[in-house]
C-alpha cells in the first residue's frame, strides 16, 4: 500500500490523538512496573541502535516502544494505534533511512516514562501528542524535500 503524503499527515495526527490517550491511561495506572519496565527496555534499545548508527534497530525499538504504550492503554486503542502504525510503517522505515534517527526522539521517550512513572495524566498525554506531531513536521519535510508524490 502506498502512502501519500496527506496520508501520512493524517495517520500521525490520529496517532498524536489515540497515543495521548493511551499515555494518560498508563500514567493512572496503579501498578505499572511491568510497563515501566518495558518502555525503559525499548528506550534504552532504541538509544544504542541510534548511538551504533543501526537505523534499522532503532527504527524497530522505536516502533516496539509505541506499541507497549498501545498494549497497556486497552484493547480498543490497542487495535486502533496498531492499525495506524501498520498503515505508515513503510512510509516512516524510508523516510527515517532518508534523515536519520531524530535524537530529540530519546529525549521525549524518557520524558514520557518520566510523566507516566508519576503518574502526570496530562503530561503524559501532552507529551506523547507533541512527540508523534513533532515526528511529524520531520517526516513531513523529508517527504516534501524527496519530491515523490508516494512512499
Amino acid at each position: 500500500m502506498s502512502i501519500q503524503l496527506q496520508d501520512l499527515i493524517e495517520v500521525m495526527e490520529i496517532l498524536a490523538a489515540l497515543e495521548g490517550l493511551a499515555a494518560s491511561i498508563l500514567a493512572r495506572l496503579e501498578n505499572k512496573a511491568d510497563v515501566l519496565a518495558e518502555l525503559v527496555c525499548a528506550s534504552t534499545a532504541a538509544l544504542l541502535a541510534r548511538e551504533q548508527n543501526d537505523l534499522n534497530g532503532w527504527i524497530d525499538q522505536d516502533d516496539c516502544f509505541h506499541r507497549i504504550i498501545a498494549k497497556h492503554s486497552n484493547a480498543r486503542l490497542e487495535r486502533e494505534i496498531g492499525l495506524n502504525l501498520d498503515q505508515i510503517h513503510r512510509a516512516v522505515r524510508v523516510l527515517t533511512r532518508m534523515n536519520g534517527a531524530p535524537v530529540e526522539a530519546d529525549a521525549d521517550h524518557r520524558a514520557l516514562i518520566d510523566a507516566i512513572s508519576g503518574g502526570n495524566e496530562n503530561a503524559a498525554s501532552e507529551i506523547a501528542q507533541a512527540h508523534r506531531l513533532n515526528a511529524l513536521q520531520a517526516l513531513k519535510s523529508v517527504f516534501e524535500r524527496s519530491g515523490v508524490s508516494q512512499l
